[in-house]
C-alpha cells in the first residue's frame, strides 16, 4: 500500500507509461481478446510440445524438425514450460500481454519520434481500434495469439522510432532483434532500413552505414543461417506451399479492392498531408522506399517471375505504412487550437465509405460516427490542459463503446478435445477435417492432415501433405484448383463431407486410422452407424466414429 500511495503521491498516475499500462488492458479486453491453442499456434507449437512433452503424437508424419525456422520461439516456449509447470498456457498468456504492452508503448515512442505528443498518441491507438482492422495487415496488428510475428511487431516499431530519431545503430540493434524472433522481419527491414541510410549517406557516412549492417548481421545470423543454407533449393514446392496454401502471404491479388483502397487511401492523405506541410522527411523517404518495394514485388507477382524470399513476406510491412500514416493524420487533424476543419471532412467522408463498404451500412455508420467523434473530443481535450490519466480514461471510454468485449481465454477446456486426450489410446491416429485445428495441441494426438499445419520449408513433405488432403477429400491436383488459400479450406473440407460411408474405410484403412472425426453436416451423417461406425462421441456439430469389431 505504501509502495502504491507513493505513486499517486508522486504522480505516477499522470505518466504515460502507466496510462500506457490501462490502453494495453483495455486493447487485450476490447481489441484482440486472447486465445490459445488456435490459428498460427498450431503449427509454431508443434516443434516445442514435440520437445516438451513424451510421446507426442507418437504415430505423426511430420518430421517437425525442419518444419519451421522459428527456432528462438521454441526455445521460448520450452523456457515457459519449464518456468512455470503445469501452467505453460497462463505462461504464454504473460508473455503475450507483456508483448502487447510493448506494442502499444512502442506506439507511443514511435508517435513522439515523429513530432507527435501523448494526444496524437491516443488518436493513433483509437485509429487502430475503430479503422485498422478492416485493412492490410489485420493479423499483425490484431493478433489474439503469441506468435513470433506478433512478438517481432514491437522490436520492429522500436526499431523505427530509433531510425526516425536518428539513433541509427540502435535501430539496427532492434531490426536484428526483430529478425532473431521472426527472420521475416529481417529481410524486409534490412532492406528498408539500408536503402534509407544509403540514401541520407552525405550525413550519415559510410562508417555509421557499415557499423549498422554489422550490428544486425551479427545479430540475426543466428535465425538467417538456417533460412540461407535451405532456403530456394527448389522453387517448386515454395509455389506449392505459398499459391496454393498462403497466397495472402505472396500474391496481391487474394486480398479484395475493398481491402487495398482501405490500406492505400490513409497512407496517400498523409503523404498529402506531409507533403503540403513540408516537414517529417526521413519518414516521406522511409514511406517512399516501401511504396517502391512493393510495387517492384507486385510487378514479379503479376509478372509470374521468379518466388524469392523477400517477395513472400514483403506484405509483412504494409501495417506499419498504416501506422506512419495515423500519427501524420492524428497531427493533420489535431492542433494546439482548432481542429483542421478540411482535413477533418475530407478524412470523414473517405473513412465513412470504406467502413460502410466493408461492414455494412449499420456497423460502418457507428464505426465512421464514434471514430470521428474521438477526433472531435481529442480536439476538445486539446483545449484544456488535462492530465494524462484523463485522456487515457477518455480514450478508453470510446474504445469500450466502440468494442464488443473479445474475452480473454487462458486455458482452453473443450469438451471434444478433453474426451480424446482421456479416453483414447495415447499412439491412435485420427482422420479429421481439413479445417480442423488444434486437435495435436489439445489432445497430444496424431492426425493424418489438416490444411494448416503445412510443413512449409521442406518439399518431399510438402508434396505428402498435398497427397494426404488429396486422398482424404477424394480429389486430385488440388494445385490446378481455382480456390486458393483460405477459399481452398473450404471447398476441401466441403469435399470431405461429400466421402461415402465406403470412402472413408478405405482411407482409414490406408492410413491405418484409429478414429475419424467429421461434422454433422456431412452427407452420410445419420447412415455412418449402420455402415459399419460406431459414435463414441458427439459435441454440438462434431463428433467421434471408431470401426466396429
Amino acid at each position: 500500500m505504501k509502495i502504491l500511495s507513493g505513486y499517486f503521491k508522486t504522480g505516477f498516475y499522470t505518466k504515460p507509461v502507466f496510462n500506457i499500462f490501462l490502453i494495453s488492458v483495455i486493447y487485450a479486453l476490447f481489441i484482440t481478446g486472447y486465445r490459445v491453442f488456435i490459428s498460427d499456434q498450431t503449427q509454431y507449437l508443434l516443434l516445442p510440445f514435440r520437445k516438451i512433452y513424451p510421446g507426442f503424437c507418437v504415430n505423426d508424419w511430420f518430421v517437425w524438425g525442419t518444419s519451421h525456422y522459428h527456432f528462438s520461439f521454441s526455445y521460448l516456449i520450452q523456457l515457459l514450460y519449464y518456468l512455470s509447470p503445469g501452467n505453460i498456457e497462463a505462461g504464454m498468456f504473460i508473455v503475450w500481454f507483456i508483448f502487447l504492452f510493448a506494442h502499444i508503448h512502442s506506439l507511443y515512442f514511435l508517435t513522439e519520434s515523429l513530432g507527435g505528443t501523448f494526444r496524437n498518441f491516443l488518436a493513433v491507438i483509437f485509429f487502430l481500434a475503430a479503422y485498422a482492422s478492416v485493412s492490410l495487415g489485420d493479423s499483425i496488428t490484431h493478433s489474439a495469439i503469441l506468435i513470433p510475428a506478433f512478438m517481432a511487431i514491437p522490436v520492429t516499431t522500436y526499431a523505427f522510432a530509433f531510425l526516425f530519431s536518428g539513433k541509427y545503430k540502435t535501430a539496427f540493434l532492434f531490426i536484428g532483434l526483430a529478425a532473431l524472433i521472426h527472420v521475416n522481419f529481417g529481410v524486409i527491414g534490412i532492406a528498408v532500413f539500408s536503402l534509407y541510410l544509403f540514401l541520407n549517406y552525405k550525413e550519415i557516412g559510410f562508417r555509421t552505414i557499415f557499423t549498422c549492417l554489422a550490428i544486425f548481421f551479427i545479430i540475426a545470423l543466428p535465425n538467417f543461417l538456417p533460412v540461407l543454407i535451405n532456403f530456394n533449393k527448389s522453387d517448386e514446392w515454395l509455389r506449392l506451399s505459398y499459391f496454393v496454401r498462403s497466397p495472402h502471404h505472396y500474391d496481391p491479388r487474394t486480398f479484395g479492392i475493398t481491402e487495398w483502397l482501405e490500406t492505400i487511401i490513409p497512407v496517400v492523405l498523409a503523404l498529402w498531408f506531409l507533403i503540403v506541410k513540408r516537414e517529417n522527411k526521413p519518414v516521406i523517404e522511409v514511406i517512399a522506399v516501401m511504396i517502391c518495394l512493393f510495387c517492384g514485388v507486385l510487378i514479379i507477382n503479376l509478372l509470374n517471375g521468379p518466388l524469392i524470399f523477400y517477395t513472400i513476406y514483403v506484405w509483412r510491412f504494409a501495417p506499419y505504412l498504416l501506422i506512419f500514416s495515423y500519427i501524420i493524420l492524428s497531427k493533420a487533424l489535431l492542433s494546439e487550437l482548432k481542429i483542421n476543419r478540411n482535413a477533418f471532412w475530407m478524412v470523414f467522408i473517405v473513412v465513412s465509405l470504406l467502413l460502410i463498404s466493408h461492414h455494412g451500412l449499420e456497423s460502418g455508420l457507428r464505426r465512421a460516427v464514434i471514430l470521428c467523434a474521438g477526433i472531435f473530443v481529442f480536439n476538445k481535450i486539446l483545449q484544456y490542459n488535462m492530465n494524462y490519466a484523463v485522456q487515457t480514461l477518455i480514450l478508453i471510454f470510446l474504445i469500450v463503446i466502440g468494442n464488443g468485449y473479445k474475452g480473454i481465454d487462458v486455458h482452453n477446456k473443450i469438451e471434444m478435445m478433453e474426451w480424446i486426450k482421456k479416453n483414447t489410446p495415447p499412439d491412435a491416429l485420427f482422420l479429421t477435417p481439413p479445417d480442423m485445428e488444434g486437435i495435436r495441441l489439445h489432445t497430444h494426438r496424431s492426425i493424418v492432415v489438416n490444411v494448416k499445419s503445412a510443413p512449409i520449408g521442406v518439399g518431399t513433405e510438402m508434396y505428402e501433405w498435398k497427397n494426404r488432403l488429396e486422398k482424404i477429400t477424394n480429389s486430385n491436383y488440388i494445385e490446378n484448383m481455382e480456390e486458393k488459400g483460405f477459399q481452398l479450406w473450404e471447398k476441401l473440407t466441403e469435399f470431405y463431407l461429400n466421402n461415402s460411408p465406403e470412402q472413408i474405410k478405405n482411407i482409414m484403412s490406408f492410413y491405418n486410422t484409429d478414429y475419424f472425426i467429421t461434422y454433422t453436416d456431412h452427407k452420410d451423417f445419420h447412415v455412418l452407424t449402420d455402415s459399419g461406425f460406431d459414435k463414441v462421441y458427439q459435441e454440438n456439430n462434431a463428433a467421434i466414429f471408431h470401426l466396429s469389431k
